[in-house]
């Protein structure tokens, strides 16, 4: 039986938001892939996928003693750009130390975002599904619905897909394909077409929400909440209690309208090789 967070304080829904998108980093950072590896030690998790795009490569929950703290920060920061390895760096609620930020701005990263953590109480899940004529949502478990999941997240999520098409292929072939219990991706089909994808990760004992993504033309239907509720339905049923997500700008009014809240505040930096490249707006 999978452990799941009951009756949680405000402290431990927090914990777990960080928890969980950590957790989910790990979870196709282990994968064998040509080129994937990562590094977990007492103060800090790094991913590294091998492809140069820097939404899949990283450091996350790092918890460093003050004293090693800026020349740990150096060397991280090192060991990507030896590769010329573009990376984020996220800073969450229980990073440490206080100054860390000051040191990763000192390595010449430059700051990105600030998403909100945030996070929602199943139990209070009411919102019916609200039909929405011509929408059919299904959950990813062939080549055929896998393919049409990734092409639709990295064009919604305007990622760059001639760069990431074949790593992420692999990720999802481990994930949707060999039936990973973890993980659980949805496709939306309006009138024939797939429009909009959403994921479920099972982890830190709730269920987190990723890659909620619905193609321009197909935006103000009620596709984008119908999409993101499927998985809270899923985890409701598997006996989840909280839901959490860390949020992008145009996505926050619809969690708001479900029942999100925001219980924490995330930093996201990025480097890379190319001083030109912009770095968009992360989608979690």
């Amino acid at each position: 039986m999978p452990y799941i967070l009951k009756n949680p304080s405000n402290s431990e829904i927090k914990r777990a938001i960080e928890l969980n998108w950590c957790e989910f980093f790990k979870s196709w950072s282990k994968l064998d892939i040509e080129g994937n590896e990562y590094e977990k030690n007492d103060e800090f998790f790094k991913f590294m996928s091998g492809v140069p795009y820097f939404r899949l490569n990283g450091v996350i929950d790092a918890q460093i003693q003050p004293k090693i703290a800026q020349e740990t920060v150096k060397e991280v920061v090192s060991s990507f750009r030896e590769r010329s390895l573009p990376f984020i760096w996220i800073l969450g609620p229980s990073s440490s130390p206080d100054n860390l930020r000051e040191y990763i701005l000192n390595n010449e990263l430059i700051f990105i975002i600030k998403p909100p953590g945030m996070a929602f109480n199943l139990n209070n899940l009411t919102e019916e599904k609200k039909e929405v004529p011509g929408l059919e949502i299904i959950k990813v478990d062939d080549v055929r619905t896998m393919e049409a999941y990734i092409d639709v997240g990295l064009t919604g999520l305007e990622w760059d897909k001639d760069t990431t098409w074949d790593f992420l292929k692999e990720v999802a072939t481990s994930f949707y394909l060999k039936n990973d219990p973890k993980h659980s991706a949805f496709l939306a089909y309006y009138k024939g077409k797939p429009v909009a994808i959403s994921k479920a990760f099972y982890g830190a004992g709730v269920v987190g929400m990723y890659r909620v993504a619905t193609l321009e033309g197909a935006r103000g239907k009620g596709i984008g909440t119908a999409i993101s509720l499927t998985p809270l339905y899923e985890a409701k049923e598997k006996g989840y209690e909280i839901a959490t997500l860390v949020s992008t700008e145009m996505g926050f009014n619809v969690y708001k309208r479900i029942g999100f809240d925001v219980y924490c505040d995330f930093e996201i930096f990025g480097w890379s090789p190319d001083s030109n490249e912009v770095f968009s707006v992360l989608i979690h």
